[in-house]
């Protein structure tokens, strides 16, 4: 696969390689990483909670409320909640990625298409999460349990 104007995108097939293998190696290596980023983070909100609390309320008028809300995102369930968010994240973005390919050569228009339809789509979502509000790991975790198979899939027809 390669992007529009620059070199080879880093997810080729090799020749015996199924696709749930090349899509489940990249996908476990960014979830890992994506891990390590949520453990720094709540390391950081672990150390500066404090600090956050006294200043907040001083620089905002609602700052009270903002520290309440950031306090709620501290231990293990903002850990799996921000870190299978980023990871569906990865993948919506791995779909773009596999839809805008066509056949061997990239066309702008096939580009913008994929990125027209992934901006529908999310923009669907918002609305139905709006009229159906729905807690975001959930969300998260029903991006990443679609498009796991979606991107398989993809790579399978699109990339032979």
């Amino acid at each position: 696969m390669q992007w529009p104007y620059s070199g080879a995108f880093a997810l080729e097939r090799t020749s015996g390689r199924a696709a749930w293998q090349s899509i489940g190696g990249r996908v476990l290596c960014w979830a890992l990483v994506l891990a390590a980023a949520a453990g720094i983070q709540q390391v950081f909100f672990r150390r500066c909670m404090d600090q956050i609390a006294t200043i907040w309320p001083k620089l905002f008028a609602d700052g009270a409320d903002r520290v309440t809300r950031l306090a709620h995102w501290i231990g293990w369930r903002g850990f799996l909640s921000i870190w299978v968010m980023s990871l569906g994240v990865y993948i919506l973005a791995l779909t773009i990625a596999l839809t805008a390919k066509s056949g061997v050569n990239w066309h702008r228009a096939s580009l913008a298409r994929a990125v027209g339809n992934a901006a529908a789509v999310t923009g669907m979502g918002w609305c139905i999460w709006w009229i159906f509000p729905l807690p975001l790991p959930l969300v998260g975790a029903g991006a990443v349990l679609i498009g796991l198979p979606l991107c398989c899939w993809l790579l399978e027809k699109k990339a032979e």
